[in-house]
């Protein structure tokens, strides 16, 4: 997954798993997703409120803003989405 996103050249993933999930979160942490932030109570399951980790896989360095070569993926994206429309409308 994660070398298919470079592949793609996204900047980050992003995920999120609920807190007591330690088998997934384990596993994402293998991958090397790292904890971002947590949002409290935000569901609820069984009866009670549960938290919900935010989790994200960098997949370029923090100082660099852009893919390598520049190109804005989300931008590229939502531009072809753009176009589509324009054209079926």
């Amino acid at each position: 997954m994660i070398h298919w996103a470079k592949q793609q050249q996204l900047h980050r993933l992003e995920l999120t798993v609920i807190e007591h999930n330690h088998q997934a979160i384990h596993l994402y942490r293998k991958m090397g997703f790292k904890e971002e932030g947590i949002k409290r109570d935000s569901l609820w399951i069984d009866g009670q409120f549960v938290n919900n980790l935010y989790e994200l896989a960098p997949l370029t360095k923090k100082n660099q803003r852009h893919p390598p070569n520049g190109r804005l993926w989300f931008y590229h994206f939502y531009r072809q989405l753009f176009l589509a429309k324009e054209k079926s409308a």
